[in-house]
């Protein structure tokens, strides 16, 4: 049973697609735009299949494909709709390209929940003078560019769900000057999106589990994950995660840890360290090296060359012992910085 058949359509920039209506975008002889993008794949969350495949980004592995039964994206859209309080008379923003599953899910939320859908096509400054939205997804990319050179735009009164990569210091404290309710989702493909929202503008950030949200956590530290109806088996990842009341706190991923001396080095906490002093992008990782095992290297990219003498880490050893300036790093279709692909090129040249 498809649980979305019971929807009459969508309604999107104002106008109402009808099932008959988007049976008329399947045609072949469509021309391909973003909003006959997300006409098609409504179309297919209507019509009589039971499943649908989904594709993974690719950020941290090969991209591969998914398939999830309708029931389960009913699940999880319902689910996101009743935490946000998105419901008939609602305005949703969307400007995620439907090639991944955040994109996708928005459509199926606002299919579920019978609210407007702003689409706009996707860009590093998607809303205009004729935005308002109460609820919107974006990239941590696009929403910092949204408060450097469209802050007057954002409606004050709309909350903002960020995903897909991290959040650096510098838009946390953004984020922090501006009313409106932020949050950081946790989850990936293989979970429907988020199964965890972190409120950044609480001061401890933590991940909360969502309702019907399970996990797990083994002697290594890294996270299994479980949400009713969507992925019932286990699914185990290289999260590593601490423990806490109503859910956790992510420290870092277990295949990211550098070795380096003997000392067991998190990325992720590094590069918090080091967003106070740097404001473009950058990572760091572990390159093989015969005294230490890896040695701990800064990867910049552009022509900015960081001036760290005067920087604080969490212990002595967070200290990067080389910095390589890159014109460019390899990403996804999605924007992530591919890091093992990056560095690989690097080391090829």
């Amino acid at each position: 049973m498809n649980p979305f058949s019971k929807y009459p359509g969508i309604h999107i920039n104002g106008r109402f697609y009808s099932q008959s209506d988007l049976k008329a975008i399947e045609n072949p002889a469509q021309k391909q735009s973003f909003l006959n993008d997300i006409l098609s794949f409504a179309s297919s969350l209507l019509s009589d299949s039971s499943h649908m495949v989904f594709r993974t980004s690719g950020s941290t592995g090969k991209p591969k494909e998914i398939s999830f039964s309708k029931e389960a994206i009913h699940k999880s859209a319902k689910s996101t709709n009743e935490y946000f309080h998105l419901k008939k008379g609602k305005i949703a923003f969307l400007s995620l390209p439907l090639e991944y599953v955040a994109g996708k899910m928005m459509v199926a939320r606002a299919i579920a929940g019978e609210y407007e859908l702003v689409a706009v096509e996707p860009s590093l400054y998607p809303i205009d003078s004729k935005s308002y939205f109460h609820f919107a997804p974006f990239t941590p990319h696009q929403f910092e560019n949204i408060l450097d050179e469209q802050l007057d735009l954002l409606p004050e009164d709309s909350t903002i769900l960020l995903g897909g990569s991290s959040v650096s210091e510098s838009l946390k404290q953004k984020i922090r000057q501006i009313p409106n309710s932020v949050y950081l989702g946790f989850g990936m493909t293989e979970t429907l999106t988020h199964f965890a929202l972190a409120n950044l503008k609480s001061p401890s950030q933590t991940f909360e589990l969502m309702p019907g949200a399970e996990i797990k956590i083994n002697e290594h530290g890294t996270l299994s994950i479980r949400r009713f109806g969507i992925n019932d088996s286990w699914l185990e990842t290289t999260d590593v995660v601490e423990p806490v009341r109503k859910g956790f706190i992510w420290k870092g991923r277990k295949d990211n840890v550098i070795n380096s001396g003997g000392v067991k080095l998190h990325p992720e906490e590094i590069e918090h360290d080091l967003a106070k002093y740097i404001n473009y992008p950058f990572f760091v990782y572990g390159i093989e090296d015969d005294a230490l095992g890896e040695k701990l290297v800064l990867f910049v990219e552009g022509e900015h060359n960081p001036n760290l003498s005067d920087a604080n880490f969490s212990n002595k050893f967070s200290k990067p012992k080389q910095i390589v300036l890159l014109e460019a790093f390899k990403r996804t279709e999605s924007g992530k910085i591919r890091r093992q692909a990056t560095v690989q090129t690097w080391l090829q040249t």
